[in-house]
């Protein structure tokens, strides 16, 4: 995660209030990751990349890799906000930076880090980026996206 509070910096945030649900009386893992898988779906498609087009297109995201670092607990039926944002490139892979936190008081719940390659439905397998997808998560994130590009 880059410097400051684990919330810091995001443009894609949403607001959840997780469900108490039986007996659960803090957020456990399982919803934690549930909360993560949600936004980055949904910071997928605000970017402007419907997975109904990228399906149309023979392609799919796909997450290779997820790192959740489990900061602290938090009470279920709290509001959170759930934050996203690509970060880093190279020439087949795209990393997210992810966090969960708790607005009042301000409190780190969780942060992650992903990874995601592209790969062709027709025949499985990572191909390098296209461009246009690249272009749309600089577009949104206002800038390059950082580390090598070879």
């Amino acid at each position: 995660m880059t410097g400051g509070p684990v919330w810091s910096g995001f443009r894609f945030t949403r607001d959840v209030v997780p469900s108490e649900t039986g007996n659960e009386i803090h957020l456990h893992n399982l919803t934690i990751a549930e909360l993560l898988f949600d936004a980055r779906n949904a910071y997928v498609e605000a970017v402007g990349i419907p997975w109904a087009s990228l399906f149309a297109s023979d392609r799919n995201l796909v997450m290779r890799r997820l790192e959740i670092d489990f900061e602290s607990e938090s009470p279920a039926g709290l509001p959170v906000k759930v934050g996203v944002r690509a970060t880093t490139r190279s020439r087949r892979a795209l990393i997210f930076e992810e966090a969960v936190w708790r607005v009042e008081p301000p409190h780190a719940i969780a942060g992650a880090r992903s990874v995601h390659v592209v790969v062709r439905l027709s025949a499985p397998g990572a191909i390098a980026l296209p461009g246009d997808l690249v272009e749309r998560f600089e577009t949104y994130e206002r800038g390059p996206l950082s580390g090598p590009t070879g």
